[in-house]
C-alpha cells in the first residue's frame, strides 16, 4: 500500500505511512549519510523535517530519508530491509519518474517487523534447536511474517514446555517453523509465527498453522540420517567418534594377523601323527594288502606297538579276487605315500 502524504522540494516524497511516528525505518547497512546527528551526542547537529529533505534532495543517490523527534536525519539508498531506532521519527520515499520507490517491506508495521540489523551476525547452525529456530525466524521476516521474540506471552522459540503448562498447551503449540493462518480460530495469531522445540507437539496440520520453509537460511545443516543424528552433536563429538571408529578397526587387524602368524607357526613345530590312516601296499609277487596304522594310547606298550600292523588280504577284502600266495616271511610291504 503506498503512501499518500506528500512532501515536496528538488523531488516528491511519500510519506511510508505505516511506520509514521515509530522506531522503525531502513537498515543500518542501507544507509550512506548520517547528515543530521541530533541532539546530546557527540558532534551534535540537529535538523528539522524540510531541511532533511533538502539533504537527501541534493544526493543523487538518496530515495529515502528519516527524520525523527530527535532532529536527526538519515539518508538511505536502499529500503528493503528494517532497523530499531532509539528514537520515534517518520520515514519518507523518493518518487522517480512519477512512481514512488515502494519496496514490499513497506506493507509490514512495526509489530510485524523483526529488527533485521542484528540478523548480519547471524550464522544459523541448523544442527542445533537454537540454530533453527534462528533461521525459522530469519525466513518468517523474509516472508513478510510476523517474528516477535514474545508475543501473548508465548516465546519465538519454545525448546521444551514449561512444567506449567497443561497438556492442552503441549498440544497447541506445534513443533517446526510456521505461521498461524487466517483460518486460525484466534484471530490475534494470524500470520504470526513460531518455531516449536522437540518437546513441543506436532500439530503443523498445513490448514491453520502453516510450515516455513527456513533450509536456505541455515550456514550448517542437520544431518538427514545414520551415525550421530542428533540436532545436539558437535563437530568435536563426530571427531572424537570417528577417531576412535579407526583405531579400534587398527586394532582388531593387528589381532587378526597376529593369531594367525602363531597359528602357523604352531602348526610349522607339530609333528605329523600316523593314526588311524589306512595304507595300500604292493609287492612284485602281486599280492595286495590293505594296512591300518594303529597308535597304541598305552604308554607300556608305546614301544610294542611302534611299527607293528594289522594286515587284511585282498582275498578277505575282495572275495571274488582269487587267493594270492601269502607274502614270504621276513619281507617287509612297501607303503607310497
Amino acid at each position: 500500500m503506498l503512501a499518500t502524504s506528500i512532501l515536496s522540494g528538488a523531488n516528491q516524497y511519500h510519506l511510508v505511512e505505516k511506520w509514521d511516528q515509530s522506531k522503525t525505518t531502513c537498515a543500518q547497512d542501507e544507509r550512506f549519510d548520517w547528515a543530521c546527528r541530533g541532539n546530546g551526542v557527540q558532534d551534535e547537529n540537529p535538523c528539522g523535517l524540510e531541511e532533511c529533505m533538502q539533504m537527501c534532495d541534493e544526493a543523487s543517490e538518496c530515495l529515502y530519508f528519516f527524520s525523527n523527534s530527535n532532529e536527526g536525519c538519515h539518508l538511505y539508498g536502499s529500503c528493503d530491509n528494517t532497523r530499531t531506532t532509539t528514537h520515534v521519527g517518520s520515514t519518507f520515499m523518493r518518487v522517480v519518474a512519477d512512481e514512488s520507490t515502494y519496496t514490499k517491506v513497506m506493507d509490514l508495521t512495526p509489530d510485524q517487523l523483526m529488527s533485521t540489523d542484528e540478523f548480519g551476525d547471524w550464522a544459523p547452525d541448523c544442527s542445533t534447536e537454537s540454530g533453527k529456530a534462528q533461521a525459522c525466524m530469519m525466513a518468517a521476516v523474509d516472508q513478510g511474517r510476523n517474528a516477535l521474540d514474545m508475543y501473548n506471552g508465548y516465546p519465538f522459540a519454545s525448546f521444551d514446555i514449561p512444567d506449567t503448562w497443561t497438556e492442552d498447551f503441549e498440544d497447541e503449540y506445534a513443533r517446526g517453523c510456521y505461521y498461524y493462518t487466517e483460518k486460525y480460530d484466534w484471530t490475534d495469531y494470524h500470520n504470526y509465527a513460531f518455531y516449536g522445540g522437540s518437546n513441543a507437539g506436532e500439530s503443523i496440520d498445513g490448514t491453520k498453522r502453516m510450515e516455513i520453509e527456513y533450509g536456505s537460511f541455515c550456514v550448517t545443516n542437520a544431518p538427514a540420517s545414520g551415525l550421530l543424528t542428533s540436532p545436539e552433536v558437535s563437530s568435536q563429538t563426530y571427531a572424537i567418534v570417528i577417531g576412535c571408529s579407526v583405531a579400534f578397526g587398527l586394532v582388531l587387524i593387528a589381532i587378526c594377523l597376529m593369531w594367525k602368524r602363531c597359528y602357523f607357526c604352531k602348526r610349522g613345530n607339530e609333528k605329523p601323527i600316523l593314526a588311524d590312516v589306512p595304507l595300500t601296499t604292493y609287492n612284485p609277487s602281486r599280492e595286495f594288502k590293505h594296512t591300518i596304522l594303529v597308535e597304541d594310547d598305552h604308554d607300556d606298550h608305546a614301544e610294542q606297538a611302534e611299527g607293528a600292523s594289522y594286515q587284511q588280504s585282498a582275498q578277505s577284502a575282495d572275495p571274488e579276487i582269487p587267493a594270492q600266495p601269502k607274502n614270504v616271511e621276513g619281507e617287509e610291504p612297501v607303503a607310497y605315500f
